[in-house]
């Protein structure tokens, strides 16, 4: 019997075992298929300044992870959080052979790299903020639905992730509290938007279990999620102070590392193109997949896509741009570029280990900060800041 088969059978008598037979076929269901739409409420009072952290690609259990857990929570005591945005990746598989044969992330609910590359690392510091997870490529070589359920079983109660791709929406600001200002937070599984089409050639969907493994059509699938994202960008935000934060692990555009994804570029960006136009710029996109920090900018109709990549957790960094991107060349000065790229403006780069955080300041301004975390100083250093719109 296959491996991943198995898994989700053993999954399914625990969750029976703990919550009866009757509710594990609903939530079994929901949990691997269907995308969830919920309102998270917040801790106590809504603050003046609503504040959240956004990194990816950490899962590694070593000692980089940790360095970075600890200048993020140390952040965290001067700026408190709401909740933390993870762009993916938070489950490596650290053996290189096993890696090389396509099995990564968990094997299956029980696995301890849930207490290893997680709870041991952020579960005291962090106690009380809920972390909300976007799949990985590494997550998706392993078995997903392991993290989907994970949720259920986090001794923390931190790590929350409740379908592959999902919405929530978070109240901001001190104001009227008939104006309701919101955040309304979009998580997607960039495995199916990246992977789930049979024609996709991206280098780093070799290992990923494609979407529709279980009998279902994987493009249909795919084209179910890019609907259901289409639907909420065109949703009116309640009032013009209100945001949209789109969180994936795939880029649309990147220049360092795997690079940009061809796929996103074709289906995704013009969504957001429409969308930063309807909510008038107030529309920022995170994702991690790339080892390091980057703002890359992408204006149109005199409004700006804004794109920012968070993927220094703890993994080997990258870099440069990898001769398998997307679109990948070589210069005249033997540099790897990218012709998805050509658009695109650099606003700030820099592979290294970090973080960043965003707040809202019930104004309608936006400001993303970027810190460096560095081995041997007992604090991150910050890098860069940017408002917007």
């Amino acid at each position: 019997m296959p491996a991943i088969i198995r898994d989700s059978i053993q999954n399914r008598i625990f969750a029976a075992l703990l919550f009866g037979t009757g509710f594990l076929v609903a939530y079994y269901t929901l949990q691997a298929n269907e995308p969830l739409q919920t309102t998270a409420q917040m801790r106590g009072s809504t603050p003046a300044n609503f504040v959240f952290a956004v990194m990816g690609d950490f899962g590694t259990g070593e000692d980089s992870q940790r360095q970075v857990a600890q200048h993020l929570s140390a952040v965290t005591k001067k700026h408190p959080l709401q909740l933390v945005i993870s762009t993916g990746d938070q489950m490596y598989n650290m053996v290189a052979q096993e890696r090389l044969n396509g099995l990564d992330g968990v094997q299956d609910v029980y696995d301890d790299k849930f207490q290893t590359h997680f709870e041991d690392v952020y579960g005291n510091s962090f106690q009380g903020v809920p972390w909300y997870m976007t799949l990985g490529n590494h997550d998706c070589a392993g078995n997903a639905t392991a993290q989907i359920l994970y949720t259920k079983r986090s001794p923390s109660g931190i790590w929350h992730m409740p379908s592959r791709y999902y919405t929530f929406q978070q109240r901001i600001g001190l104001g009227n509290p008939s104006q309701q200002d919101v955040v309304r937070f979009i998580v997607l599984d960039s495995c199916s938007l990246s992977c789930g089409s049979s024609s996709s050639t991206n280098d780093r969907c070799k290992h990923v279990h494609r979407v529709g493994s279980d009998g279902q059509d994987a493009n249909q699938l795919r084209n179910k999620q890019i609907e259901w994202f289409k639907q909420l960008l065109e949703t009116p935000l309640p009032t013009e102070n209100s945001w949209i934060v789109v969180s994936t692990h795939w880029p649309v555009y990147s220049v360092i590392g795997n690079g940009p994804t061809g796929n996103m570029i074709q289906d995704i960006e013009p969504l957001l193109k429409e969308a930063v136009v309807l909510h008038r710029g107030k529309v920022l996109w995170f994702n991690g997949h790339d080892h390091g920090l980057q703002h890359l900018q992408n204006d149109h109709n005199d409004v700006t896509n804004h794109y920012f990549v968070s993927g220094g957790g703890g993994y080997q960094l990258h870099p440069t741009l990898k001769l398998s991107a997307d679109g990948a060349y070589k210069d005249e000065q033997g540099q790897v570029q990218s012709t998805l790229n050509k658009d695109v403006f650099v606003r700030f780069k820099k592979s290294c280990y970090g973080f960043m955080t965003v707040q809202f300041n019930g104004r309608g301004k936006g400001i993303v900060s970027f810190y460096e975390s560095v081995h041997g100083k007992s604090k991150a250093t910050f890098i860069y800041q940017v408002t917007v719109p």
